[in-house]
C-alpha cells in the first residue's frame, strides 16, 4: 500500500506547546527575576503567524527564527502563536504576548 509508505506531513504533527493551552504558560514578566535575569536580549518583530506552522517566523536579533530554532544557548523558540511566542529557556517554558 503506497499510502503507508507516504511521509507524514510536519504540519500535522503537534508542536510541544500545542497539547497546553498558552493561557497557563507563564508570561516572560512573571518568571523569577534570576531566571529572567539569565536570559539573552532579544529584541523581536517580524511576527508572521500562519495555520501552516512552516510559515511561521519572527526576526530576533538579527535572524529569522521559526519554531524549533535555538535563538541563544539554552533558549528554543517552542512556537509561534497568532499573539506571540512560547520559549523554553533550560527547563522554564515561558511566552512572550506581543499584541
Amino acid at each position: 500500500d503506497q499510502a503507508a509508505d507516504q511521509p507524514v506531513e510536519d504540519e500535522l504533527r503537534p508542536s510541544t506547546a500545542a497539547t497546553t493551552e498558552p493561557e497557563s504558560i507563564p508570561l516572560l514578566a512573571d518568571l523569577p527575576f534570576s531566571t529572567r535575569s539569565m536570559l539573552p536580549e532579544m529584541k523581536l518583530r517580524g511576527h508572521v503567524y500562519s495555520e501552516s506552522p512552516s510559515q511561521r517566523m519572527i526576526m530576533v536579533n538579527t535572524s529569522i527564527a521559526r519554531e524549533g530554532d535555538t535563538i541563544a544557548p539554552d533558549l528554543s523558540l517552542i512556537e509561534i502563536t497568532e499573539n506571540g511566542l512560547i520559549l523554553r529557556f533550560r527547563d522554564t517554558l515561558f511566552r512572550i504576548e506581543m499584541f
